[in-house]
Order: C-alpha cells, then structure tokens, then sequence
C-alpha cells in the first residue's frame, strides 16, 4: 500500500531531522563560542 510506505518513510525521516536540527544547532552554537574566543585573544 502506498499510503502505508509513505508513512513508513515519514516516521523514519523524522527523527533524523530532528536529529540534523540539533546538530546544527550545536554547531552553530560552537561557532558563536569559537568567535568570542577569537575576539578574546585580540
């Protein structure tokens, strides 16, 4: 059934985009905190 896998495919997409958002987040987070640092040591 086609509504069947593409539920599948959405409830397995899901957390991994949930997962892409944190990690981003982190990221650009780590970023923030790498230029203070930078602004620092100047």
């Amino acid at each position: 059934d086609r509504l069947q896998s593409n539920v599948l495919l959405l409830s397995s997409t899901v957390p991994l985009l949930g997962a892409l958002s944190m990690l981003g987040e982190w990221v650009l987070r780590l970023q923030y905190k790498l230029s203070f640092f930078h602004l620092d040591i100047e």
